[in-house]
């Protein structure tokens, strides 16, 4: 009969001893899925912060290429005006002279 309760109390330590390591398992194992869940907010608020940048460089692309294109044609017409001054000058000059 001793031996039959010598067992028994190995047994019954050994499964407590199982019981508090699952325990243990189960509190770092929720710990991590806490974390995990931060990590995942803060991953999709990261891409919604992404997305809203995306949108506002996309409503300026159109006007910027449009103030691009207005500055290349200022240019060009002032190129021409300098090349086309001298002899407008010369022509008023003549006119007034006359």
């Amino acid at each position: 009969m001793g031996i039959v309760l010598k067992l028994h109390d190995q047994f019954s330590k050994q499964a407590v001893r199982i019981d508090r390591q699952m325990k243990m398992l189960n509190n770092r194992t929720s710990v991590f899925v806490q974390q995990m869940d931060a990590g995942l907010h803060t991953m999709s608020a990261g891409l919604g912060t992404l997305a809203v940048g995306a949108g506002i460089l996309g409503t300026l692309a159109l006007p910027l290429r449009d103030a691009i294109n207005f500055e290349e044609a200022i240019q060009n017409t002032m190129s021409i005006m300098d090349e086309k001054t001298p002899a407008i000058r010369e022509e008023l000059e003549k006119l007034l002279l006359a």
